[in-house]
């Protein structure tokens, strides 16, 4: 009887011991993974005191931002045979200049890229450059001006021909294309003209001095200076109305660097430190971004290369300090990022994966993936801006009397020569 007791003895000790084991392991799932509770948002594997792994929890509320302006490299950018001066998150690599295909080896020379839609009269980067190119998505046809001519290029069998001739004695900026007409600006007055692509004819739309054309759907935007508005000389966007050859009334002064998507329309009021964001006709204004306290003193240039439900829109700009200029990317999800500094900057363009820009007689491009930089070619150090039509790289000078090409395959520079 008592060996009996014993033994049950025993035994309820060996189950309290097992069970006391048991107590003191970790929970794991089935990959051996440690979990933690499901209220944690996110966590960071720290060491305590007694050399131990724990996790410490991170939630929206322990996030600290600053408002101290962004901190970048002084070094300037080297145009010569050095590599560009970027922030420590890039890397730069120089250009070799080598035969740049497809990845399955065909021609660039006729594959489109997403930026360009018969929606759009030109796209953003192009129109923002003087539009002296834009490409026709419905012909497959590339459109450039050079001094009163227009002309038309056919990637596909390498011919030109000339699409009209403009003998007011003006030269031809700011194209831009709707379904039926060619709109421009002769610079022997500064007027709004089209040319009708079926009848073949050229009549005036605007005779205020223009220095800007983009174009979404029927709304056709000048950038116009009216001489008599409410008796003050004043610049600002015009809407005109292609499907009715009418303007709307309202006139939206001290806008720079106007972009277009969709419905909406992105700008810089007043060359400010703010990205403003409204509807097509500059109703419901509100601000996308505020760099007031970034230390800029303007935003010279602004480019919106993507505007995406899921990621956000993303934005190039060239900002002013009392130092130098700097090109900047920002995302309305992601915030801002510093990619270069020099105070020869200028010309931005993006294809939608690359982000293009003049500096000091050289043409670079940012990835916008791997953000790795690199010089395109040397050019006159009075080359200015660029224009994207897919794979293809047009780019002038400052006066405009110049118009270049870089073929896509061999990345060859050609000088567009005015033919008759």
């Amino acid at each position: 009887m008592n060996m009996k007791k014993i033994f049950i003895m025993l035994c309820g000790l060996f189950l309290i011991g097992l069970l006391v084991g048991c107590d003191n392991k970790e929970s794991t799932t089935s990959t051996g993974i440690t979990t933690l509770s499901s209220g944690n948002i996110s966590t960071t594997p720290t060491i305590d005191n007694e050399n131990t792994t724990v996790f410490q929890s991170v939630t929206t509320t322990d996030l600290i931002t600053s408002t101290e302006p962004i901190i970048t490299s002084t070094e300037p950018i080297i145009t010569s045979t050095e590599s560009i001066s970027t922030t420590e998150s890039m890397t730069s690599t120089e250009s070799t200049m080598g035969v740049t295909t497809s990845t399955d080896g065909s021609s660039l020379k006729t594959e489109e890229l997403p930026i360009h839609s018969s929606y759009y009269g030109n796209t953003n980067g192009n129109a923002n450059n003087q539009g002296l190119v834009l490409y026709d998505s419905e012909n497959k046809l590339h459109y450039y001006a050079l001094g009163p001519i227009v002309y038309s290029y056919d990637p596909a069998t390498d011919e030109t021909a000339v699409l009209f001739n403009l003998s007011d004695g003006g030269h031809i900026r700011n194209l831009c294309l709707s379904d039926t007409h060619l709109y421009f600006v002769s610079t022997l007055d500064s007027w709004v003209m089209r040319y009708n692509l079926t009848t073949k004819e050229i009549t005036t739309v605007s005779e205020l001095e223009t220095h800007f054309i983009s174009r979404y759907d029927d709304y056709v935007y000048f950038d116009s200076i009216d001489p008599d508005y409410y008796g003050q000389i004043v610049r600002g966007i015009k809407i005109y109305r292609h499907d009715t050859g009418s303007f709307l009334s309202g006139f939206s002064s001290g806008i720079s660097s106007l972009n277009i998507s969709g419905t909406k329309v992105l700008y810089i009021q007043d060359y400010g430190t703010r990205i403003q964001l409204a509807s097509s006709t500059f109703v419901g204004k509100t601000t996308e971004a505020n760099f007031d306290e970034q230390g800029f003193s303007e935003i010279m240039e602004m480019h919106m290369i993507k505007d995406s439900y899921v990621d956000g829109r993303t934005y190039a700009f060239i900002a002013n300090t009392n130092e130098e200029s700097s090109i900047y990317l920002y995302n309305s999800d992601t915030g801002l990022q510093s990619v270069v500094q020099s105070n020869g900057l200028h010309s931005l363009n993006s294809d939608g994966s690359n982000l293009y820009f003049i500096n000091s007689g050289a043409i670079y491009r940012v990835d916008l993936a791997t953000q790795n930089t690199e010089k395109i070619v040397d050019v006159e150090s009075t080359s200015k801006y660029i224009y994207v039509i897919n794979y293809w790289l047009y780019f002038s000078n400052a006066e405009l009397s110049m118009l270049y090409r870089i073929d896509p395959d061999t990345q060859e520079v050609e000088a567009l020569n005015r033919n008759e």
